[in-house]
């Protein structure tokens, strides 16, 4: 045999089982539908009464979800319009931070430019104090300054007063010393004087001219010295006589007061002569013997 011829065999074989297994499987169902289908009836009917328990029981739900949903987007409706209220607030609140922010940063400066200001016023206030303090105390200097000075003044017009009233007296007693001055025929002129008080330079010179003047009984004497060589009114001059020959001496002649001075001779008086002594034209004068 063949393989094809097995294999058919095989086949043949498989397909018998197949078929008595059908077979058997029809009579089995054959007996059995009757009882199936009423079976299959009553559980038709079963569920049927289950669907529409549950067809009512899901439109209750439905109804209730729809109401529910309804109800939710009634919610949600009124949510978004919270929300949008919510955000607009939001919004303006920000923007009412954005603008408190900015007044409050502009605060900060201004606080900062004020605490500037106070701490330089404060600065300046400390500065004021001290100058105040240094010219109340310089016031105070100058108060007490001032009340010195005013003592001072009155102790200077108390003494000008004295003063004055001295200076009146001396007037007075100057006056009355003048006057008699005068009566006893004298210069009043203190510049008459001066000679007497500056001592005269050392200078030598001649007698030029003497005279007797008869109103007074007094003897005047020219002579070649004057103010050029330092000569001053009031000035004392002596007048001597040199030796004649050998082994004599020089002669003392006496004292004139100068009484007149011009720049290159002088008038004076005697005011002094020496025993037998008889000056003439000729004689020597000098300043210092």
């Amino acid at each position: 045999m063949t393989f094809v011829g097995r294999i058919l065999i095989v086949v043949q074989v498989v397909l018998s089982i197949c078929f008595m297994a059908f077979a058997g499987a029809v009579y089995t169902v054959q007996q059995n539908w009757k009882q199936q289908a009423a079976e299959l009836q009553q559980q038709l009917q079963q569920k049927e009464t289950e669907f529409q328990d549950l067809e009512e029981e899901y439109q209750q739900y439905k109804d209730e979800m729809t109401a529910k949903l309804k109800d939710e987007q009634n919610r949600a409706n009124l949510a978004e319009n919270e929300a949008r209220v919510l955000r607009q607030q939001l919004e303006a609140k920000t923007a009412e931070l954005e603008t408190t922010k900015t007044q409050l940063d502009t605060e900060r400066a201004l606080a900062a430019i004020a605490g500037e200001e106070a701490r330089e016023r404060r600065k300046e206030s400390i500065e004021w104090r001290r100058v105040n303090a240094k010219l109340q105390k310089d016031l105070d200097d100058m108060i007490s300054r001032n009340r010195s000075l005013e003592d001072e003044l009155h102790a200077l017009r108390t003494e000008q007063d004295q003063l004055l009233a001295k200076h009146e007296r001396m007037l007075q007693h100057l006056a009355f010393l003048e006057k008699v001055v005068r009566v006893n025929g004298l210069d009043t002129d203190p510049r008459a004087y001066v000679g007497e008080q500056t001592p005269p330079p050392l200078v030598v010179g001649k007698v030029l001219e003497t005279k007797h003047n008869p109103r007074n009984g007094q003897d005047l004497v020219r002579i070649s010295i004057g103010s050029d060589d330092g000569l001053l009114k009031g000035h004392m001059v002596y007048v001597y006589r040199v030796a004649q020959g050998e082994g004599s001496r020089p002669k003392y002649l006496g004292q004139i007061r100068i009484d007149l001075v011009t720049p290159d001779q002088a008038v004076g008086t005697v005011i002094e002569r020496a025993k037998n002594g008889v000056i003439e034209k000729g004689d020597n004068v000098t300043t210092k013997l």
